[in-house]
């Protein structure tokens, strides 16, 4: 499987159980999916959250997918 594909099924799967579960009179939900070493492939020994709005390698391919998702959330 494509692993855009495995993603946008996995943040899907995510946005529906936040749908049906969360009582947003009650609770806040926020998605954080990036990391910040720019030279890094994948997200393994990070343990702090990328500051600022901005990915430092520039546009990331899988950037679009939450954007995505998000917005049928």
């Amino acid at each position: 499987m494509d692993r855009m594909v495995a993603y946008e099924t996995a943040l899907r799967t995510w946005a529906t159980w936040v749908d049906f579960s969360v009582d947003f009179n009650k609770t806040q939900v926020f998605f954080q999916g990036e990391w910040g070493d720019a030279k890094s492939e994948n997200c393994r020994g990070q343990t702090q959250p990328l500051l600022g709005s901005q990915y430092p390698g520039g546009s990331y391919p899988a950037e679009f997918v939450p954007k995505k998702v998000l917005r049928s959330v």
